[in-house]
């Protein structure tokens, strides 16, 4: 994505997380690598690190610190908000976002929650957005009797060459595989 290209890839974001620990005195517990979507399927990764994060207060009896580069990349959706609020409730959590240099938890007042909602619904709606562009890219590809996606098997995907739409033609190899 942009946002890799310009810095802000995992590995990056990992190098400015931990120099962030370090500045708060966070205590590094354990490292999670969510690069699942937060629109799609049941995100287990970050189901775990939840899981993880529970077994650790039980353990400490301590708000667990979650550190992440913004709140777009721990959430996109709505969906995980009531788990996050009602861990931040029971004082299991705090969440810091390093690109804002802010954090939430139990005590934020009216504003930093406000602030973090905000920031909630622009991630959702960038994710909606992106599902609006793609439809409408598959959308004009089908009326422009273009194929939406790979070529099946027993065909070939023909590259787009200057000014030329891209095409598909029968794969002579393995088209008798379709026939059968």
């Amino acid at each position: 994505s942009k946002d890799q290209e310009e810095g802000y890839s995992i590995d990056a974001q990992t190098v400015k997380m931990k120099e962030y620990c370090l500045r708060k005195n966070l205590e590094i517990a354990k490292e999670f690598k969510v690069t699942e979507s937060s629109t799609k399927g049941n995100r287990t990764e970050f189901k775990k690190m939840l899981a993880y994060v529970e077994q650790l207060h039980k353990k400490s009896g301590k708000r667990i610190a979650i550190v992440v580069d913004a709140v777009d990349r721990l959430l996109r959706s709505m969906s995980d908000i009531p788990t996050l609020n009602d861990m931040m409730c029971k004082d299991i959590i705090e969440v810091h976002f390093i690109r804002t240099n802010s954090s939430i938890d139990k005590d934020s007042n009216s504003h930093e929650k406000l602030t973090f909602n905000i920031q909630v619904v622009m991630a959702q709606s960038y994710v909606d957005s992106l599902k609006d562009n793609v439809k409408r890219s598959m959308d004009y590809k089908v009326r422009m009797g273009e194929y939406t996606s790979k070529a099946p098997i027993g065909y070939l995907n023909i590259p787009r060459q200057l000014g030329k739409q891209a095409d598909i033609i029968v794969d002579k190899e393995n088209a008798f595989i379709v026939r059968r």
